[in-house]
This record gives C-alpha cells, structure tokens and sequence, in this order.
C-alpha cells in the first residue's frame, strides 16, 4: 500500500536521517563548509521496508524517460542505483569522485558509458559539488546523461542552479523543509527545538555565510 508524503518523510525522520545541531554548534561537510544540519541516507539500505519505498519514488521520477543504464555517485548514491537498476534490469555504472591513482587508473567503473542513456543517482545534495562533477565525468565519456535524481536534497535554490547550469532536470525526492514538521513534533516544539530550527532556516537563506560566521566565532 502506498504511503503519503508526510509518512514517508517521517518514516525517514524516524530511522535518524536527519540530525540537527545543538544550539552554537555545527557539523562539518565534506566541501569544509559547516552547517546545522547532517543528513546520512547511508541508514536507509539498512531498512528494506523504507529502502525499497525510497526505490519506487525515485523510479516513479524517471519511468518516463528513455534510460538505457544507471549510474551512481561514490559512496552515497551507489545503494539507490544498484539497487534501482537490479530492480528494473538496466546496466549499471558508478563515478568515482577522483580518479584512481593504481591500477587502470578508472574514474568510471562498469565499463563504457559512450553513447549510453543515463540517470545520475545521488543520495543527498547539499552544495551540488559532487553531482556536477560525476556529470561532468560522465558527458566526458561520452555518455547523455538525461535526469539525475537524488532523496535528499538541502537547498531547493541548488536544485534550480545546477539544473540551469546542466540543462538537464535534477530531482530530490524530499528536501530539509519537509521535515520540519516532524522535527518539531517528535521533540514536543520546546521554544530549544523551535529556536534550532530558526536557525536551520538562517543557513538555507545563506549557507555560506552561516558557514563564514560560525567559523569566525570558533
């Protein structure tokens, strides 16, 4: 039976995704920049009730386009496109975030990507780095990538960047915003809790700056 939104972002809550930072302090990315927000998709594959709704919404994104393979970024967004392509039966490649310095040197792995169609799987996109560069690496091989998609996504406004900037759609399936309802309720909405989220919503206004000002003050 499907689920609703609201059910599947609490569901994700509940599984610990998403953590927020005790007032005054932050969590480091891995771009270096802080924040009051950590978001680990890593915990999901260890769910399969969740894992696989997580698996329907993101083919229920992409069931329209014409994909001929499937391809992962390092780390995060290899679960989802293994598991994605497995279902469905289409070949799948993963992007290393750097080029090996042994063996035969591959960014790419899974052979090819020349002329393929692809969708790009991430599992959380924060400042975008890391997505347009697996992009990036996958166009130089010669593949089209038509759509990538991601569960989590920070910033709403990074989304409409990079889409801009690939001319390709880029799709998350729940962005911070959502969870605000089930943070507040899951710790009662004490004026502590409130005042955390206030101050999650100051760093998407401006993330790097938030960022600049927390390390001035440490």
């Amino acid at each position: 039976m499907a689920i609703s939104k609201a059910e599947f972002v609490s569901a994700l809550y509940s599984l610990g995704v998403l953590r927020v930072a005790s007032l005054g302090e932050a969590f480091e990315y891995t771009s270096g920049k802080r924040g009051p927000v950590y978001v680990d998709c890593r915990l999901i594959p260890g769910n399969t009730r969740v894992f696989h709704e997580v698996l329907d919404r993101l083919y229920s994104q992409m069931r329209d386009y014409q994909v001929v393979a499937l391809a992962g970024v390092e780390g995060g967004g290899v679960p989802f496109a293994v598991g994605l392509a497995t279902s469905i039966r289409k070949d799948y490649f993963s992007v290393r975030k750097n080029e090996k310095s042994h063996g035969l040197k591959m960014r790419i792995t899974g052979g090819s990507v020349d002329r393929r169609n692809l969708i790009v799987f991430e599992d959380t996109v924060n400042f975008g780095e890391s997505l347009m560069n697996a992009v990036t690496a996958l166009r130089e091989g010669g593949a089209k990538v038509i759509m990538c998609l991601s569960v989590f996504a920070h910033h709403p406004n990074v989304l409409v960047e990079m889409q801009e900037k690939l001319g390709i759609p880029i799709t998350s399936l729940v962005t911070l915003g959502d969870f605000k309802d089930s943070f507040l309720s899951a710790v009662c909405a004490t004026e502590q809790n409130s005042a955390q989220w206030r101050e999650v919503e100051k760093w998407q206004e401006n993330p790097v700056k938030w960022s600049d000002e927390y390390l001035a003050r440490k």
